[in-house]
């Protein structure tokens, strides 16, 4: 019996403007970048070139040299060009890597690919937004949360009251995120000042989104089921640090008291880091704003 072979397909370039669509944008509202170990930058160059070999600049995370960085991503580039992601989406740049390094960069050229299977999986931010587990990929911090609470006292398993948690999970994404985590970031990289429209706008969102917070945590302990949930840690997050978005806890004391009862759990952690250096503006290519 005679098989059709099955054709790989081509990778297709597309516009600038799908581009900024796609990173950028997400239900309606401008999406902030400042996690990801890529610039958006580089996003765009491999989606108007996806053939092409691209010279990249990686900076060593503090605790690792630029040589032992260099030696594993060439040993790394070495198993890959056998796999059959190099097969399929070969490179029509013939140049090799040419890998170099000085003393706080290193510099190669990659095709797409190789950035993404090669280098990616070497950050943090890969262990942190893509969780594995038995060769499975799961991205996105609120799913990950719902998997590794899944049979603890984190995640109730009665339905209404998981669908709560569910909840509000989407609305630290799709609220709280772009109105104190977007301002945040923005205030502290010196993207914005505090008397930009961009900046007001964002601090009237972000007290619609707080006075929403405010009133569930009335005569309540916690957001869910009077207990201490993962929804509770999602939205702790950005909440904490609102003061860094120019944004005053007073008009809120049910969120207030809430901030203090989870700063008693046990085994709470504050580890937040402060920006680096390449998030000022100007410090990349990036036309991130």
């Amino acid at each position: 019996m005679a098989t059709k072979k099955r054709r790989t397909p081509t990778p297709q370039s597309i516009t600038r403007e799908e581009l900024e669509d796609l990173i950028y944008r997400q239900n309606g509202l401008t999406r902030f970048t400042q996690d990801s170990p890529v610039l958006p930058d580089v996003w765009f160059e491999f989606g108007q070139n996806p053939n092409a070999k691209i010279d990249l600049l990686l900076n060593p995370h503090y605790e690792a040299t630029p040589g032992r960085v260099a030696q594993v991503v060439e040993q790394r580039l070495a198993v890959e060009q056998n796999s059959k992601a190099a097969s399929k989406f070969k490179c029509s740049d013939g140049r090799g890597s040419d890998i170099a390094y000085n003393q706080s960069t290193v510099v190669v050229r990659l095709c797409f690919h190789e950035l993404v299977r090669v280098v990616l999986p070497l950050t943090p931010w890969w262990n942190k937004y893509v969780w594995t587990d038995d060769g499975r990929f799961l991205p996105e911090s609120g799913a990950i949360l719902l998997y590794l609470a899944h049979g603890t006292p984190l995640l109730p398993s009665e339905p209404f009251e998981l669908a709560q948690v569910v909840r509000w999970l989407q609305y630290e994404q799709a609220d709280l995120v772009p109105a104190i985590g977007g301002l945040r970031f923005r205030l502290l990289a010196g993207r914005l000042s505090e008397t930009d429209p961009d900046a007001v706008r964002r601090r009237e969102e972000a007290d619609q989104v707080l006075r929403l917070l405010d009133d569930q945590l009335f005569a309540r302990g916690f957001l869910v089921g009077e207990r201490y949930t993962v929804a509770d840690i999602a939205v702790y997050g950005y909440t904490h640090r609102a003061c860094e978005a120019g944004i005053d806890f007073d008009p809120y004391p049910n969120v207030r008291a809430w901030l203090t009862r989870v700063e008693d759990q046990p085994g709470y952690m504050e580890d937040v880091a402060p920006y680096g250096a390449n998030a000022a503006p100007g410090a990349g290519a990036s036309i991130y704003g």
